[in-house]
């Protein structure tokens, strides 16, 4: 008996495959409405805290004076990272708006206030659920797609 397997490689794995796909609107935000196509969201799989500064914050070319700066990546073939996320004390920086991500370039480089680090932080470190980045008219926020449960069972 001889088994023939040439030309056919692995199964492509499903966690993969379901990464990869991209929600059009959370079920939890838009609350079962059809599909709108204002809404973006990408699944993250990593990221990196990158600064944490005292004093005034630190100025650079890319954002205004910031606290804290995170980087995240999605499941984009190049493997560039969809964001960085700067915290700021004060003016968050994007009082022009964040960036469309119809009109800018990755990675975006979103402004929040340094009373969202802790619950960014929160989401993408111990969230029991897929975390996405989300945007809606010019809203971006860090969060799941499905209620968890509370309290231990």
């Amino acid at each position: 008996m001889v088994l023939i397997t040439a030309g056919c490689g692995p199964a492509p794995s499903p966690v993969s495959v379901k990464a990869k796909q991209e929600l059009n609107g959370p079920p939890d935000l838009v609350k079962g409405a059809p599909p709108d196509p204002r809404w973006h969201s990408y699944q993250l799989r990593a990221f990196q805290m990158n600064h944490a500064w005292t004093g005034t914050g630190y100025k650079s070319a890319d954002a205004s004076a910031y606290r804290f700066k995170v980087t995240v990546w999605d499941y984009a073939d190049d493997g560039s990272a969809v964001a960085e996320l700067f915290f700021h004390d004060g003016p968050t920086g994007a009082e022009d708006g964040n960036p469309d991500p119809k009109d800018a370039k990755r990675p975006y480089q979103l402004h929040f206030p340094a009373s969202a680090t802790g619950p960014i932080l929160q989401a993408l470190r111990n969230a029991n659920e897929p975390v996405y980045l989300y945007y809606y008219e010019n809203q971006w926020a860090v969060g799941i797609s499905a209620p968890e449960p509370v309290g231990v069972d």
